[in-house]
C-alpha cells in the first residue's frame, strides 16, 4: 500500500514563532557572520509572516505545532511570553512554550506565572544564542519548578550547526547529573554529536531527541 503525506495529520513537535521585530533579530543573528567569517546557523528558508507560517502548516496537515522562542537579551523575555499566550488564545492547536533570560531579575516571578497561570507546556533554553552554561545556578530555581510541576525543558545544546563554549554534550551531562528527573527534549538529536545523545536514551526514560 502506498501512502502519500497528505494521508496523515501531523504535531510539529519544533516550530519557531517569535513577535514579529524579535524573529528579524534571530533571523540576524544566524545570518551574520562572526569573526572568523562562519554562518551561525542552517539556511533561514521561510522568512514568513505569523498567517503565513499558519497557512503554510495547516496546508501540510499540521493539526498542532509548538511555539519555540527565546530571549536574545535583557528584559524581553517576560514580553515575549505574553505575547505567545496570546497568540495561543488566537490559535487554539498551538502548544505553548516560554522563555527566560538568566539576568532578569523577575524571572522566576514570570516563569511561575507561565507555569502555573497561563499552563505552558514548559520553556525553551538556547545556550547558542542566550550564551550561558545549562549549569548555571542562577536558573536552579526555575529547574526545580519545571520538575515539581512536571513540565518540559527543551534545550538546544548540540553543536550543529555551530558551536560555542556553552553547547556540547558535557556541558549537558553536568546539567543531568543535577537534574536527572526532568523532562528534557534535545533539539536535532543532539547534532552533531549524535551517538552520545541517543545513548543517554535507555537511562533516562524523561529524556527525548527530536528528528527536526
Amino acid at each position: 500500500m502506498t501512502f502519500l503525506h497528505s494521508d496523515f495529520d501531523y504535531i510539529d513537535c519544533h516550530t519557531h514563532f517569535f513577535p514579529p521585530q524579535i524573529f528579524k533579530a534571530i533571523w540576524d543573528f544566524f545570518e551574520r557572520p562572526d569573526k572568523n567569517a562562519h554562518i551561525r546557523g542552517w539556511p533561514i528558508n521561510y522568512k514568513l509572516s505569523i498567517h503565513e507560517m499558519i497557512s503554510f502548516l495547516e496546508n501540510h496537515n499540521v493539526k498542532a505545532f509548538t511555539t519555540y522562542n527565546y530571549a536574545h537579551k535583557n528584559g524581553v523575555a517576560d514580553y515575549i511570553n505574553e505575547w505567545t499566550d496570546d497568540f495561543c488564545k488566537k490559535y487554539k492547536h498551538s502548544i505553548p512554550f516560554g522563555c527566560v533570560w538568566p539576568d532578569d531579575k523577575d524571572r522566576n516571578e514570570y516563569i511561575r506565572k507561565i507555569l502555573d497561570d497561563y499552563n505552558f507546556y514548559g520553556i525553551k533554553i538556547h545556550p547558542l544564542v542566550q550564551n550561558f552554561y545549562l549549569d548555571d545556578e542562577r536558573m536552579y530555581e526555575i529547574y526545580n519548578l519545571l520538575v515539581e510541576r512536571g513540565k518540559w525543558l527543551c534545550v538546544h545544546i548540540g553543536t550543529a550547526p555551530y558551536r560555542n563554549e556553552f553547547v556540547g554534550y558535557k556541558n549537558f551531562i553536568k546539567f543531568l547529573e543535577k537534574f536527572p528527573n526532568m523532562n528534557i527534549i534535545i533539539p536535532h538529536m543532539g547534532a552533531f554529536e549524535y551517538s552520545k545523545f541517543i545513548n543517554l536514551l535507555d537511562e533516562y526514560e524523561n529524556l527525548y531527541l527530536d528528528t527536526t
